[in-house]
């Protein structure tokens, strides 16, 4: 797909995205049963309060200094969220689009067999082999990522959500009092 990459602003998306084991909460929604297009998303983020995006930026830039194109896009105000998901649908049109519906089999083939598994063999047989750094005692789901600190939640709702994004890994989202996403 790199062909199809001119005009696509890559160095913005590399600032918001720098690669390493956090990425903005902003940009990983949570997931819905109703309108989940891509479209729905992008306008979500369009309405994101700008404070948000720089609180999830910083959380990933931790005591780093932000990039220029961070900075940049955050002193912007709210045209920063516009600006952010325009470029995404760029990128969107350009590179996912023509795959998607092969990307889409994927993830109903992968939910498919992971519903399967659990009707089968239930929660616990579900999450036993859902990931290396997840495992299952007792009650409890434990999660090995090094590099977040440790600590106990205690939730009723957990999201999984299938990702053809996430090379090898996974995305702990754990915003809200009470539930979690993987």
């Amino acid at each position: 797909a790199r062909e199809r990459l001119s005009g696509v602003d890559l160095e913005l998306l590399l600032a918001v995205v720098p690669g390493g084991p956090w990425i903005a909460s902003c940009l990983v929604p949570e997931p819905g049963f109703g309108d989940a297009s891509f479209e729905s998303q992008l306008q979500t983020l369009t309405e994101l309060a700008p404070a948000r995006l720089a609180s999830d930026l910083a959380e990933v830039y931790g005591s780093r200094t932000p990039p220029r194109r961070v900075r940049g896009l955050l002193e912007s105000g709210a045209r920063g969220t516009a600006v952010l998901a325009e470029t995404l649908w760029d990128y969107w049109d350009a590179v996912i689009r023509p795959f998607w519906p092969r990307m889409c089999a994927v993830l109903e083939d992968d939910v498919a067999f992971r519903a399967s598994g659990l009707l089968e063999g239930g929660l616990f047989d579900l999450l036993a082999d859902l990931h290396p750094e997840l495992s299952v005692d007792g009650s409890r789901l434990l999660i090995d990522k090094p590099h977040h600190a440790s600590v106990v939640k205690r939730a009723a709702q957990m999201t999984l959500t299938p990702s053809i994004f996430v090379d090898r890994g996974f995305v702990l989202e754990d915003g809200d009092e009470g539930r979690f996403s993987l």
